[in-house]
């Protein structure tokens, strides 16, 4: 397999991931809406957090890949 083709199967993988992370925002939102406040708090700025850095690596990877195959 190529390059290119390892970084493309890798950028779809961790944009599955970030919707899953999406997902596991809005069920927090909706189980833990009426329980203790902190503890949404926290699990919600970790979710949102985790997405940024998962969104970031995968655009990362995307400019990769398109370099390597520009290249």
């Amino acid at each position: 397999m190529s390059d290119f083709k390892k970084y493309i199967l890798k950028a779809r993988i961790m944009m599955i991931i970030e919707i899953v992370l999406i997902a596991f925002t809005f069920v927090i939102f909706i189980v833990l809406e009426n329980i203790v406040g902190g503890m949404y708090l926290i699990l919600y700025i970790a979710s949102i957090f985790l997405w940024v850095i998962v969104f970031i690596l995968t655009v990362n990877l995307y400019y990769k890949a398109k370099k390597i195959k520009t290249d």
